[in-house]
Formats: C-alpha cells, sequence, structure tokens
C-alpha cells in the first residue's frame, strides 16, 4: 500500500489524474470517490495498484489530455514511477528509526538453523536443519548477528563452528564460498527464542544505523538473488506471513525491523529490469529518452502483461513450496 502511495502522490503533484487506488485486487468490497480517483479495498488482500490515466492504452482515458502520463514530462514520468520503490525505503527508514529509539531488542545465541541449500558448503561441511550454532572453536557468540561477522571476516578459509545437535557438541569446519560483495556457506538461519531489551538510541545515532540498514539490507538482496541456487532459498508470502507472524510473537512491536526489511526487499526487487515491475517501465522510458521517440504503448503494454503472468505464475509455484515444503 505504501509502494502504491509512492506513485499516487507522484503523479499527483505531477499533474496527473488518477482513476483508481486499490488496496488488493478483484471486485471492491469498500469503496469512495474523491477528487476525481476512486479509492478501493479489494476482496483479494493481496498488493493492489494504482491506475494512472495514460498508463494503459486501453484505460478508456483521454489520450490526448495534459494530464495524461502520456503527456506529462520525461522527468515527471520517470520520478512517478521511481517514486513506489522510494516509498519502499522512506517507510523502512523510517521504521527502524523508531525500533531502535522505542523498541530496541537484541537476539541472543545459539543460532538455529533453518535451511542448508544443496550443495552449499553448510551442506558440505554436515551442517542440518535445527543445528544450534553457538559460536566458533573457542569464542561464543554474544549476539546472532556476530555469526555473519565470523563468515564476512573469513577471508575463504574454514570456520570451525561449535554446534549443538540432538543434545550433543561438536565441531564443524565450514568453507565459505565467496559470492559477489562477500562469502556465503548457503545456510539459512533464525533467530532463537532468546532475547534481551536494550537501551533506545538517540535519534541522531538511530538514523545513522537506520541507513546503514537500509544499504545493508539492498546489498544483502542483490548478492542472495546472484547466489540462489534452489527454489528452497525462496519465500513467498506464505513464507513472509509465517516468519512475520513468529517475530511479532517474539517481541511485538520490536519486529518493526522485520517489516522494514520486507519493505527494503519489494522497493529494490521493483527496480530489477523484468517487464511488470517499475525496473522494467523506467528501463522503457530511459529507451524512448534515447531514441527520442517513445515505444509503441501497445507493445510496452503487451510486454508488461505477459510479465505480470510470469510474475504470478512464480508467485503461485513459490507459495505452493511454502506450504509443502
Amino acid at each position: 500500500m505504501f509502494h502504491e502511495a509512492g506513485h499516487f502522490w507522484a503523479a499527483k503533484w505531477s499533474g496527473m489524474s488518477v482513476a483508481r487506488f486499490s488496496v488488493g485486487f478483484g471486485p471492491a468490497i469498500a469503496k469512495f470517490e474523491r477528487n476525481g480517483t476512486v479509492f478501493q479495498i479489494g476482496i483479494l488482500p493481496l498488493g493492489g495498484f494504482v491506475q494512472i490515466d495514460g498508463m494503459s492504452p486501453d484505460d478508456g482515458s483521454d489520450p490526448d489530455a495534459p494530464t495524461s502520463y502520456l503527456n506529462r514530462p520525461f522527468h515527471q514520468r520517470f520520478a512517478t514511477i521511481l517514486a513506489g520503490p522510494v516509498a519502499n525505503y522512506l517507510l523502512a527508514f523510517f521504521l527502524v528509526v523508531v525500533a531502535l529509539v522505542a523498541f530496541r531488542f537484541s537476539y541472543l545465541p545459539p543460532v538455529p538453523v533453518v535451511s542448508v541449500a544443496e550443495g552449499s558448503p553448510g551442506a558440505t561441511a554436515g551442517l542440518q536443519v535445527d543445528d544450534l550454532i553457538h559460536g566458533t572453536e573457542g569464542r561464543a557468540f554474544a549476539q546472532v548477528p556476530e555469526f555473519l561477522k565470523a563468515i564476512a571476516t573469513s577471508s575463504g578459509a574454514a570456520v570451525r563452528f561449535d554446534v549443538e545437535r540432538d543434545g550433543q557438541r561438536i565441531i564443524v569446519p565450514v568453507t565459505p564460498e565467496p559470492v559477489p560483495g562477500g562469502y556465503r556457506i548457503g545456510v539459512g538461519y533464525g533467530m532463537g527464542d532468546r532475547l534481551q531489551r536494550l537501551e533506545g538510541l538517540g535519534l541522531g545515532e538511530a538514523m545513522m544505523r537506520s541507513a546503514e540498514n537500509m544499504w545493508t539490507w539492498t546489498r544483502g538482496f542483490v548478492v542472495g538473488l546472484a547466489s540462489i541456487t534452489s527454489p528452497s532459498q525462496v519465500s513467498g508470502p506464505i513464507g513472509i506471513v509465517q516468519s512475520l507472524s513468529e517475530a511479532v510473537r517474539r517481541t511485538g512491536w520490536g519486529a518493526l525491523p522485520f517489516i522494514a526489511q520486507i519493505s527494503v526487499v519489494l522497493g529494490v526487487a521493483n527496480m530489477l529490469p523484468i517487464p511488470g515491475l517499475d525496473g522494467s517501465r523506467l528501463l522503457f522510458l530511459l529507451v524512448a529518452a534515447v531514441r527520442r521517440k517513445p515505444v509503441p504503448p501497445k507493445l510496452e503494454a503487451t510486454i508488461h502483461t505477459i510479465g505480470v503472468i510470469l510474475l504470478l505464475l512464480l508467485l503461485v509455484a513459490v507459495s505452493i513450496k511454502d506450504v509443502f515444503m
């Protein structure tokens, strides 16, 4: 909803007419009209959309109207598309600041292993789901993030993890493999059940930490996307809601960073140049600017429609995996 609100406000500020703002898809179960825009709640509570006049060649709007998307300057159209991902980042930044000032928690070890990618260094070394990682040999982790730090600072050398399995403590040497921007072992981890309430940060420091998190999550998504080797490493809406539910159960409002991370992932994922996503629309705008000639609207609309269908099929496949795996 916040993503679509970014598109909506940018379009309005750019002088475009917006026919509809929908939260959810399908037939409307509630709606009202204000300033020429119908605001509605769809029966399917998944995603949403903003219908800006002129973005679709078959939306019934007047293509010659000055308020049509097609007739606005390049920079306004570009800003309108970019505003969705930007809104995701603004929301995430705000949520992290609130969490660091008012709801600051630290997860304490051990680190539970929740997934092991097939063929990954973790699988080769013998790590298993439900293993509990207490630290590296001779040094216990003080906080869960130290698990990631041990991998990142390994320089590719074997890390000897202190692992608890079925009540027994063992040492499991894992050699991280290099990926763009760092190292990975192909293991998904949880946050455990032990929490420590920390004193809130000052506003200035919280804002700096929040900005750092935006960069870390963006970089992590890009690196993770490049290293995906199995569908088991991807979660859809069902898996995300399950994880979010668990985070809320543990910490209540302390789950805000988790929500913020989802918002960042939505923002950066929408910037990918995949038909149907904002990144693809921006690419078409740039191509038109270079050619000094717009891409035929119907051709662009067809490409985006095919992309949306393929994305929905992927969404269904991942959701089925979340249910049965």
